[in-house]
């Protein structure tokens, strides 16, 4: 019907001065979506239709949308007032448009429903306001969700109780328009925004105002002051939320909507952008360099750094994401969550240095990540807010109290150091008053300190809360802002993958100079001689090698046995030149002393030791015992497939064995038994030093000590004189690429000494830490396959006056 089939109603509570208010419908028949709109009958506005002054589209007042926005009652549900009337029809009305209706009290009161149109959100909030009308005669709805139907008006509905064209008398018109001293509503009506358009729609979707005295005041309780508001802007919508325009261009392209219960809205299709771009638009128009511009996570963060006098502030629109997505952003086209960015593109490479501002959680450490990838970590600083600077503290502090106990030997405890559970001297003396001081007087002092603790831990937790600007910013208002810009003015370079700063390694350091790991001078390899010259460390390649016969696996599962022993070490082995019930049997000989077999088993079998004397072989007690102990300190690593394993398939699943078992060592005997198939543009040479390089990587990220075996080539005229580390088969890149260098060699000349006897040349050690280069001698047991060292003196009798026993060198 046209305006003109309304007419005016005698109630009280309207006026006939009014507009009349325009109805169209649809066939009730309609099926329900989703889609913004609501099947039944509709009350639109007619865009044509003249209306008062202080009445909206539908010819509402401003108070009547202002108090239908206010009624809601809590419980209850009536189909009868007091007088008797009947509301089952029009209740039955807003049933079928899926309307509930338990929260029905009364008539001309307005009640709470969710939503049909736009089920509340995902929140499924009661935002739907229903009145029942003139004794129920019909009834409005209007949803109070902004996204509901951002093209403003078509939220609020006329349902009638029947399926036919609604009679002329239903359509009334609004009540009278508030007062202009209204606070919430005294906004000048003529300084709304023009916008721009949005798929088809203008921006922004619904009228914007300067905001009311109580939005100034909410933003001043925030420590925000109304010139910080007046130039970012920020405006107020007809029903009270805060309205944030994002320009681009001089033109409102997006509006987000915020609600003081914190609920965010944005315009539906708007283009993203960067809230606060219009700063360096106006930067580059003036030809002023963009040196620093500073990014925050949400729009109360940017006017806060603005009260401090920042000029480049942008916010994201969209917060934070739960977490860092992938290992490196997607390709332009497909990143949606971040278009902002590439909608921004030609104003942000204007800018010389990105400070992210980011809130100190994990959305907002993940946002800082997704930034820096996608501005360039190279231009991007990261601030530091008190939460995760204070995290980080009582971290360190906790690391301090663990250090003073290992070097000193005492509990800490509250700041009080204990030796062996029992309080200081010192501070026996000030508890208890001894050397005549009175108890009272340090009990008092003693009340003092626990109420400055006390102080201290509730800064301690109130930093802990400071997660963003704005907190700082309230927190610390009655120091001129002080900690906000101290947080700013420290900001840190972010951290780049391969590139980092000595001051990234201090807790490391630290450890390493107050040796708290107990590792950093090297671990005995079992051998007194030998300690002086070579010590294990974790994350070291050691390159053993010899010539043919000369004892160096032997050796080296000598010292596995030995770490094993000693350090409760465990070990993957890959060692493709034994069986593995020969190798089983050469490391229980070294654990339990004992041969495996007994002697008249083999000819040529070593049951007994140098003087002759004969050894008992091992019960099936220290079997079965050494087995146990076997399984729990080495895993192998074996190929059963024709084909030789690769390096790149040894380390694989050596690292699997340090995940699954905690090895602390690997061995690979030796390196001629692997693949060493290259590309055919790739020499022998640079092969084994990208084999080299893998094997130090996997030592040190896994802190690993890796020991590799490897052969000399074919020494021509041999003499029996040891090899060196230059001598290795493939490159002299063996040499140059290990940290320790270590040749076993055995005398074969009785005139040069015992034939057990046994040199082990250190020939290189990086880090002098842990050793020196030098020659230690032990003697092999040929019965149990040990090492053992020589007695004080005895080299003296065994070796030739060249050699100085002493030290281990040979004499000039």
């Amino acid at each position: 019907s046209s305006s003109a089939s309304c007419r005016a109603s005698s109630s009280s509570s309207l006026s006939s001065s009014s507009s009349c208010l325009p109805a169209f419908w649809v066939p009730h028949s309609a099926p329900l979506t989703r889609r913004r709109r609501l099947d039944g009958y509709y009350a639109a506005a007619s865009q044509t239709a003249r209306r008062p002054s202080g009445t909206d589209k539908l010819g509402c007042t401003f108070q009547a949308r202002k108090q239908f926005a206010a009624f809601a009652t809590t419980s209850g549900s009536s189909s009868s007032s007091s007088t008797g009337v009947s509301y089952d029809a029009i209740l039955d009305a807003l049933r079928r448009e899926d309307i509930d209706t338990s929260n029905f009290q009364a008539p001309e009161e307005s009640f709470r429903a969710v939503c049909p149109a736009c089920q509340g959100g995902s929140k499924g909030e009661m935002s739907l306001a229903v009145v029942v009308k003139e004794g129920g005669k019909y009834a409005l709805a209007y949803c109070h969700r902004a996204t509901c139907d951002t093209e403003g008006e078509g939220r609020r509905i006329s349902i009638f109780p029947n399926a036919s064209k609604p009679p002329a008398d239903s359509v009334r018109t609004a009540p009278n328009p508030p007062a202009e001293s209204d606070a919430f509503f005294n906004s000048n009506r003529d300084d709304r925004e023009s916008g721009g358009e949005a798929a088809g729609r203008r921006i922004p979707s619904r009228p914007l105002f300067k905001p009311s005295n109580d939005i100034y005041t909410w933003f001043a309780s925030r420590q925000i002051s109304r010139e910080t508001v007046d130039r970012a802007r920020a405006m107020m919508t007809r029903d009270g939320r805060i309205a944030f325009p994002f320009y681009k261009e001089d033109a409102i392209v997006n509006v987000k909507y915020r609600a003081v219960n914190k609920q965010f809205s944005q315009e539906k299709g708007a283009e993203k952008v960067l809230y606060g771009l219009e700063t360096i638009e106006r930067a580059m128009e003036e030809g002023r360099p963009v040196e620093v511009c500073y990014i925050v996570e949400g729009e109360m963060d940017r006017l806060s750094l603005m009260e401090l006098g920042v000029e480049h502030v942008l916010s994201v629109p969209d917060g934070a994401p739960a977490k860092v997505k992938g290992s490196a952003p997607p390709p332009v086209e497909e990143d949606k969550k971040f278009d902002y960015l590439w909608n921004c593109r030609k104003y942000l490479e204007q800018v010389e240095k990105f400070v992210l501002a980011t809130d100190a959680d994990d959305p907002g450490l993940a946002l800082a990540e997704e930034l820096s990838r996608r501005l360039g970590k190279e231009r991007c600083w990261r601030v530091r807010w008190p939460k995760e600077r204070e995290k980080e503290r009582r971290k360190r502090l906790e690391m301090d109290r663990r250090r003073v106990e290992a070097s000193s030997g005492s509990q800490v405890e509250g700041g009080v150091a204990y030796l062996d559970g029992v309080a200081s001297d010192a501070y026996s003396e000030e508890m208890y008053g001894i050397d005549g001081i009175e108890e009272e007087e340090h009990e008092d002092e003693v009340e003092e300190e626990q109420e400055e603790e006390e102080e201290e831990d509730d800064y301690d937790d109130a930093m802990e809360r400071l997660k963003d600007a704005n907190d700082t910013l309230q927190y610390d208002a009655e120091n001129d802002s002080e900690l906000v810009r101290q947080c700013l003015e420290e900001a840190e370079p972010y951290p780049i993958r391969g590139l980092f700063q000595f001051s990234d390694y201090w807790d490391e350091i630290e450890k390493y100079y107050y040796l708290q790991s107990g590792t950093e001078g090297g671990i005995s390899c079992g051998w007194r001689d030998l300690d002086n010259l070579y010590r294990v460390v974790p994350g070291e390649l050691t390159i053993v090698t010899g010539v043919p016969n000369s004892g160096k696996s032997e050796w080296v599962d000598a010292l596995m046995v030995n770490l094993a022993h000693n350090n409760d070490w465990s070990f993957a082995i890959c060692s493709m030149e034994n069986l593995v019930r020969d190798h089983c049997r050469k490391l229980l000989e070294k654990h339990t002393g004992k041969p495996f077999f007994p002697a008249n088993v083999g000819a040529g079998y070593a049951s007994s030791d140098r003087f002759g004397r004969t050894l008992s072989h091992m019960t099936p007690d220290d079997l079965d015992n050494g087995k146990v102990w076997l399984n729990n300190h080495f895993h192998l690593i074996r190929c059963e497939d024709d084909q030789l394993p690769s390096m790149e398939w040894v380390l694989g699943l050596a690292k699997a064995a340090v995940l699954r078992y905690g090895i602390r060592g690997l061995v690979i005997d030796p390196y001629n038994e692997l693949d060493h198939q290259r590309p055919k543009n790739e020499t022998e040479t640079e092969y084994v030093s990208r084999m080299l390089t893998q094997m130090k990587r996997f030592a040190q990220h896994h802190d690993v000590h890796v020991f590799f075996v490897a052969h000399p080539r074919q020494m021509q005229q041999w003499r029996g004189e040891p090899p060196g580390l230059y001598d290795i088969s493939g490159s002299a890149h063996f040499m140059n690429k290990c940290d320790n260098g270590i040749v076993v060699h055995r005398n074969r000349n009785i005139e040069a000494g015992p034939l057990d006897q046994v040199t082990i040349y250190v020939r290189k050690v990086r880090n002098k830490a842990a050793g020196t280069i030098g020659e230690a001698h032990l003697r092999y047991e040929r019965g149990s396959g040990r090492y053992m060292d020589y007695a004080p003196g005895e080299l003296d009798s065994v070796l030739p006056p060249s050699f100085d026993s002493s030290n281990g060198y040979r004499k000039n």
